[in-house]
């Protein structure tokens, strides 16, 4: 019954229809309604765009990272868990591992570090967040969209839609749509999305661009599609391959793109149906998850430098203090790329609540001063 509808909702989607706001929610809750859930491995690395050399000469190392992430998801609730290693490019920049869960409304994040003086070291914070709630750079879920639709429940009602015609990506005909997720605002405080969605093959997202007012914060493309093997026979339309750019850059956005990020689904690691419990969504979870010989090579990888005697001292000399200074700025750097470059779950997004989000993900007395130090110097 579900395929049937499908086939005939898709069928009267011809290249001079334009579905509204209802129709394509409709579409994408039954496209999806054909998976229960999913577990995965997703790795990348993210790293100073060609088109900003001065960056990549003298902006922050330990922006730069590779990364392996075991990703679970389940339809029904939108509840996720991320389970994820970064390894910085930087070689005296910390190894990090951080442990995502998402259920029942609330989001938990802990973060273990290689380095043991990193103010976060070991700290576990809660906050109120749905489905779609994993949306940050080095993420699987920014480029998988099922977390999205959830988080705006399949409806179209909190959100301004347009649907603005069809185009070729890749010789595969693709729907264009804006999400104003702040109807009514002034136009130089409008949060756009712009999605370009191929309706013919999941539904999925092959292009993102998001806005703030007139600038274009980032833009989500080359996500490359490939049909996976799923229970009783099935095959789905999931994506392998996805880009990121982030256009933002301290107090603006530059024209061009500032970080560029290229990852990709670890072949063989992807799981459908398991009949994933709520067990699975906990930081506390031991039992299975998706595995790769890169995400236990860095899990191992970890476990050895965690595992180093005992953390450096701390330098109270001008030097020393010099020193930490700019790892913590580079650190807030690289806390405000992941927060100003991804989309609201909520779809509710201002910049006085970005600010906040850093200082919030910071938590420190240190990083307040040296924040207020650098803008006495700039």
């Amino acid at each position: 019954m579900i395929v049937a509808t499908l086939t005939t909702l898709i069928c009267t989607l011809s290249p001079s229809s334009r579905p509204d706001g209802r129709e394509l929610m409709e579409l994408l809750r039954g496209l999806h309604s054909q998976i229960r859930d999913f577990e995965l491995v997703w790795e990348g690395r993210l790293a100073f765009a060609e088109t900003a050399p001065d960056l990549r000469a003298n902006g922050p190392k330990n922006i730069e990272d590779v990364f392996q992430g075991s990703y679970a998801f389940r339809m029904s609730d939108g509840a996720a868990s991320y389970d994820l290693y970064q390894k910085h490019l930087d070689p005296s920049a910390p190894f990090l591992h951080c442990v995502y869960a998402q259920i029942g409304g609330t989001i938990a994040r802990e973060i273990s570090s290689s380095d043991r003086n990193q103010p976060n070291f070991g700290s576990i914070s809660r906050r109120q967040g749905g489905a779609g709630g994993f949306q940050f750079v080095n993420s699987a879920e920014r480029y998988l969209y099922y977390g999205y639709w959830r988080g705006l429940g399949y409806s179209t009602e909190k959100v301004a839609y347009d649907c603005e015609g069809w185009e070729e990506i890749d010789g595969h005909p693709v729907l264009r749509i804006t999400l104003v997720h702040n109807p009514g605002s002034k136009p130089a405080e409008r949060i756009l999305s712009r999605l370009w969605m191929d309706l013919g093959r999941g539904g999925h997202v092959l292009k993102h661009d998001f806005y703030y007012g007139s600038e274009l914060w980032w833009r989500m493309h080359s996500i490359k599609l490939s049909l996976m093997p799923s229970q009783g026979g099935r095959e789905v339309w999931f994506p392998i391959h996805g880009e990121y750019d982030s256009f933002l850059w301290g107090e603006g956005c530059r024209k061009e793109p500032v970080l560029h990020e290229t990852s990709y689904l670890v072949r063989g690691s992807l799981v459908f149906d398991r009949g994933l419990g709520d067990e699975r969504f906990s930081l506390r979870w031991m039992g299975h998850r998706a595995q790769s010989d890169s995400f236990r090579n860095a899990a191992g990888e970890f476990k050895k430098e965690d595992g180093m005697p005992s953390p450096r001292p701390v330098r109270t000399d001008p030097a020393g203090v010099e020193e930490d200074l700019q790892r913590r700025l580079a650190e807030a750097d690289r806390q405000a790329v992941q927060i100003g470059a991804s989309p609201s779950s909520r779809g509710v997004l201002s910049v006085s609540f970005l600010v906040q989000l850093v200082l919030a993900l910071a938590g420190t007395a240190a990083l307040l001063g040296a924040v207020a130090i650098r803008r006495r110097r700039t």
